[in-house]
């Protein structure tokens, strides 16, 4: 019942914002009541709002919390954790690449990801976006497990390397597990800007104050060769 509520609220605050905003001109003080009041009718404690047309931002707030423990207000800057939220922008994005012939929905994920274990080989996209794969979720397995399986210091580059051809536009900047000896590798990718870590300033260099070591590295970083996107 509780879900079915804030699903309704939801809904109809949702659908107020939007009779707000085709109004001649919308304005902040538009929005203001609509999401007071959504946040006094559902279980939500914080909202943020945006709203584009073309280059024009035409909304642009927060309402009540983003951290409820620590009283932190919500911001039209705050960042949410989107959890499942997030799986429509994947599938939306995935289903451009197949408009453009890019992406088959019948294509075996590892045409574009070879990297994958071998019992993964044979499962298609389509199988990935209906959720019927059978690949386990890493998140499951606890945080610690699936960071160690994705992090950039285990196989990073060739990985880096395989999501160069499904996601050509996609850039990264990766920064777990790199260090001074495969910075350049990271590097010479067409799909890495620019990279990061703790290695430009070792935790005990910046304990004992070594500022002249830290700023060695810094230049030696900056020096590094860049071929990337």
């Amino acid at each position: 019942m509780r879900t079915t509520r804030h699903v309704l609220t939801s809904t109809i605050a949702i659908g107020a914002l939007a009779v707000a905003l085709t109004s001649a001109s919308p304005r902040l003080a538009d929005v203001e009541p609509l999401m007071t009041r959504f946040l006094a009718d559902s279980n939500v404690v914080g909202v943020s709002v945006g709203v584009e047309h073309g280059s024009d931002v035409i909304v642009r707030g927060g309402w009540g919390l983003a951290d409820r423990a620590t009283g932190r207000k919500a911001t039209a800057d705050t960042v949410y954790r989107l959890g499942s939220s997030s799986k429509q922008f994947t599938a939306a994005l995935v289903m451009k690449l197949v408009e453009r012939g890019v992406v088959g929905l019948d294509d075996p994920v590892d045409r574009h990801l070879p990297q994958l274990p071998r019992k993964w080989i044979g499962i298609t996209v389509r199988q990935l976006l209906n959720h019927t794969s059978g690949v386990p979720n890493f998140t499951d397995t606890g945080s610690s497990h699936w960071a160690k399986k994705l992090s950039p210091g285990q196989s990073g580059v060739e990985t880096l390397k395989a999501f160069a051809s499904p996601f050509p536009q996609a850039r990264f900047c990766p920064t777990g597990g790199v260090n001074a000896k495969n910075a350049a590798d990271y590097l010479a990718l067409p799909n890495v800007t620019c990279v990061g870590g703790s290695w430009v300033a070792p935790a005990e260099a910046v304990r004992a104050g070594d500022w002249g070591r830290i700023t060695a590295l810094a230049r030696e970083a900056a020096a590094l060769p860049r071929h990337g996107g």
